[in-house]
C-alpha cells in the first residue's frame, strides 16, 4: 500500500492522554518489604498552524493599544512566531514556547483591552 505525499501530510499524527490519579498497591505489603512507584507520560497534542497563524494575525492588530512597555515585550516573540510558521516544517516545542512567552507578557497586560483577547486564543491552542 502506497500513500501520496498529499496524503502523508493530511494524516497528523494521533496523541491521546491519559489521566490517573491515586494509583497504589494493591494487596499487602509487610516487612522490609519497600514499594515506589513513579510513572510519568508525556505526551502533546500536535498544534493547529492555521490556529496559530490565526493568533499571530489577531496579536498583531491589538500591539498598537497594549501599553508600549508590554508591546516592545511581546513584537519580537510574534516576530519569532511568525519566523517560525513560515518554515517549511515549523518546530511544535519551539512555538508552544513562543506562545508560553507570550500568554506570559498578555498576563501581565491584563488590565489592557487587547491581552484578554490574546488570552482566550492562547488558552485554546495550549
Amino acid at each position: 500500500m502506497e500513500f501520496s505525499q498529499a496524503e502523508k501530510t493530511e494524516a497528523a499524527p494521533i496523541t491521546q492522554q491519559f489521566f490517573a490519579q491515586n494509583l497504589h498497591v494493591v494487596g499487602n505489603v509487610s516487612g522490609q518489604a519497600h514499594v515506589a512507584s513513579q510513572q510519568s507520560a508525556t505526551m502533546t497534542m500536535a498544534l493547529d498552524l492555521t490556529a496559530v497563524q490565526n493568533l499571530v494575525g489577531q496579536a498583531r492588530a491589538v500591539l498598537p493599544s497594549l501599553p508600549e512597555e508590554k508591546r516592545k515585550e511581546l513584537e519580537p516573540r510574534i516576530s519569532d512566531l511568525e519566523q517560525e510558521l513560515d518554515g517549511d516544517a515549523p518546530n511544535q516545542s519551539k512555538l508552544r514556547e513562543l506562545m508560553g512567552s507570550v500568554r506570559s507578557i498578555c498576563e501581565g497586560a491584563a488590565g489592557n483591552l487587547g491581552a484578554p483577547g490574546i488570552l482566550g486564543l492562547l488558552k485554546d491552542l495550549l
